[in-house]
């Protein structure tokens, strides 16, 4: 192993995109080779194999690899599917604003996400990659696929994998789930998603939803997923104006025509007015 990667072992920050990356030897350990792109996503797993010990019982070693993971019947290998999302997300990152395809509303967050002058947490680089990607996946490459189009073999083959294993996994729910390493801040990204599916569905009628479903482990988790972003109130909506023309009471009762009449006599007679008491006083004077 590589001197040098102890003395720089991190070499990206976690507000940018990870653009460098220690080249890795055959057993999965880092060299003293510095690449200057993006590290592919595959399964490493830099453990050392046991030593042979002869004349004993071998003990039973973790299933770790994905080819231990595979069966017959179900293949477990998402790492081709994986850099190809990555792939189109930087694509469509790298696009000006007005050719993102999505809402009013997920345009604001977006700008939000990534260029907010943040006074003190900031979010990072891997919790914005993530909610990008699943508006991505809903807004951008989701609306293609509806609008009946013929999509682009890479994206075929990214929507038959999510096909094919939600009929494995579950049948009739499409889901999508977001992995990420332990510390990247998976809280904030659920509180990013509710934000993003609760504003489009309040102003728009888009494929989002309102009714959000939160299971917390814990109550650290629960807090910081209500730390969503400050938004002004949302516009009234416009309602449609009624086809029928609208019915002005009559000002006439049933069985009785209108007339003016004039005010009932009062039963009690007139009476005359006590003088006030100014009066009074100068009449004495």
């Amino acid at each position: 192993m590589s001197k040098s990667f102890f003395e720089r072992p991190i070499l990206n920050s976690p507000y940018e995109y990870p653009g460098r990356h220690w080249k890795l030897d055959r057993d999965g350990l880092p060299t003293s080779e510095i690449i200057e792109s993006r590290r592919t996503a595959e399964f490493i797993s830099p453990v050392p194999a046991p030593k042979a010990q002869t004349g004993k019982p071998t003990q039973l070693r973790l299933a770790l690899g994905e080819k231990e993971l595979s069966t017959a019947e179900q293949q477990y290998n998402p790492y081709p599917v994986i850099n190809t999302i990555r792939q189109e997300v930087d694509r469509w990152r790298k696009l000006p604003e007005r050719q993102w395809k999505v809402t009013p509303e997920t345009a604001r967050l977006l700008r939000y996400w990534r260029s907010h002058q943040f006074s003190n947490l900031r979010p990072f680089f891997c919790q914005i990659e993530a909610a990008e990607t699943a508006i991505w996946l809903v807004e951008v490459a989701g609306a293609l696929r509806d609008s009946g189009m013929n999509l682009p073999p890479r994206l075929r083959g990214i929507w038959n994998h999510l096909h094919d294993a939600n009929a494995i996994a579950n049948p009739e729910l499409l889901r999508v789930a977001l992995k990420m390493a332990t510390g990247a801040g998976k809280t904030t990204v659920m509180a990013m998603l509710i934000a993003w599916q609760t504003v489009n569905a309040v102003r728009l009628t888009v494929r989002t939803t309102s009714p959000v479903g939160s299971l917390t482990p814990s109550t650290t988790a629960r807090v910081s997923s209500s730390a969503t972003p400050t938004f002004p109130a949302p516009a009234p909506i416009p309602t449609r104006p009624s086809r029928r023309p609208s019915r002005r009471r009559s000002t006439r009762k049933l069985g009785r025509p209108f007339a003016a009449t004039s005010p009932a006599p009062s039963r009690n007679p007139p009476q005359a007015a006590s003088p006030s008491r100014s009066s009074t006083t100068s009449a004495t004077r």
